[in-house]
């Protein structure tokens, strides 16, 4: 064979070869490249507080309710009281000692040192940022006011230069504050009334184990018949009697946060701002209705499974509606209403349906132990994991900057 056929060949055998070396070498120098941008732009820290609980949680404890069984956090970086005993969030009882349960250490984080060099804060996101008195100290907090806005808190909602900063379902769902789960139910005080009742006499809504269920008509009216009407299922907030377990009595919710039970009790705020999750199934025929307020506005919101469609009423008015629903008969699906920073918004499976931003009236607020209630007219009705929540309420602070006397609004200019 001739010389330069040798040579050709022996090339092809180790052209390959140094293909791969070569990229074993990149891929390492990239390698080596990234770790040093991430040890220079990323920095790991613990979170010192509990100010930004339940989202993040600082040296706290965990406990769970020798009632209900509903596991929860109460802050541990302020020492517990002698003798303070846990109070449920969930269902109120007065369980375990504080100072019994182990503190835990707070939630480790990573922070992006250069976000904001690639592009703006946005609102409602959480931001890392170093304390100017002492620079080893790291404080974490949600970003509410932009740069040249100015900021109010009114009723607890936040307003840039006037206009109420409203919240997507993905931002409403970050923020939002368990205040029942009804999957957890006390047990160990038999005295207690159930959050979800309907009228005694004539309700046909059934209750099991945190499951509701409403049969359908068996006999659903033909064209020209007076439609059904709505049979209600209402939630009823409760608060348990000082020394007394197996009493209640009806109360508006209120801002109180069972993180902080270390802290010293302050005035609660009674809340406006509501969202209520569930999975629900339907079947046969009827409509599907939700009552919800604001203490002010009255909403009602109609399915109506067999048109695809629903319905939103204000004080009876029709203000806003959606067609094109997805199929909800003989399916389980998620199911998502909520009342925050005055909007409606309606949510199946994930998916935002309706939205109805609205403006206040001048009506006086009335805050209501009952604000909220499910309803059938006639239709098939199946309902488990139903969970109510709030919207974290922003409190001005005592004599804060540009705080008016006896206003309760305060203000901010970045």
């Amino acid at each position: 064979m001739p010389k330069a056929a040798l040579q050709i060949r022996s090339t092809r055998l180790v052209h390959p070869r140094r293909r791969l070396r070569r990229t074993l070498d990149a891929g390492v120098c990239l390698l080596i490249a990234a770790l040093l941008v991430g040890a220079w732009h990323v920095e790991r820290f613990e979170v010192p507080s509990g100010s930004m609980a339940p989202t993040l949680l600082g040296r706290h404890r965990r406990l769970t309710c020798r009632d209900c069984g509903h596991a929860f956090d109460c802050g541990a970086d302020e020492d517990a009281m002698q003798g303070k005993r846990a109070v449920c969030p969930n269902c109120g009882y007065v369980g375990q000692e504080l100072a019994s349960a182990p503190a835990l250490r707070g939630d480790r984080v990573l922070a992006h040192r250069a976000a904001f060099e690639l592009r703006p804060p946005r609102r409602w996101e959480l931001a890392a940022f170093r304390n100017p008195l002492a620079a080893s100290q790291i404080f974490v907090k949600r970003v509410a006011g932009l740069p040249n806005e100015t900021i109010e808190i009114r009723h607890g909602d936040v307003y840039a230069d006037g206009a109420i900063q409203r919240k997507t379902l993905v931002e409403q769902q970050a923020m939002a504050i368990l205040v029942h789960d009804a999957n957890a139910r006390p047990t160990r005080t038999a005295g207690l009334p159930p959050r979800w009742q309907g009228e005694p006499e004539t309700t046909r809504w059934q209750a099991a184990n945190g499951r509701f269920v409403y049969p359908p008509l068996k006999r659903p009216a033909t064209h020209g018949d007076e439609p059904p009407g709505i049979d209600w299922l209402t939630y009823r907030h409760w608060r348990r009697r000082p020394g007394l377990p197996d009493e209640a009595d009806e109360a508006p919710i209120t801002d109180l946060c069972g993180y902080n039970q270390t802290r010293p009790v302050v005035r609660p705020y009674q809340v406006r701002d509501l969202l209520v999750s569930c999975r629900l199934r339907v079947s046969g025929v009827g409509s599907l209705a939700w009552f919800v307020t604001d203490g002010q506005a009255q909403f009602i919101l109609e399915l109506f499974p067999a048109r695809r469609r629903a319905e939103l009423r204000r004080d009876g008015a029709l203000v806003a509606s959606a067609d094109g629903l997805p199929e909800l008969t003989g399916r389980e699906v998620r199911f998502v209403l909520s009342l925050f920073d005055q909007q409606a918004l309606l949510a199946l499976d994930g998916q935002t349906i309706l939205v109805h931003p609205y403006r206040p009236d001048a009506s006086p607020f009335r805050p209501t132990s009952r604000p909220l209630a499910i309803g059938s007219r006639g239709l098939g009705i199946e309902i488990r994991d139903i969970r109510l929540y709030r919207d974290v309420y922003y409190t001005p602070p005592a004599g804060g900057p540009g705080r008016a006397p006896g206003s309760g609004v305060v203000q901010y200019r970045l």
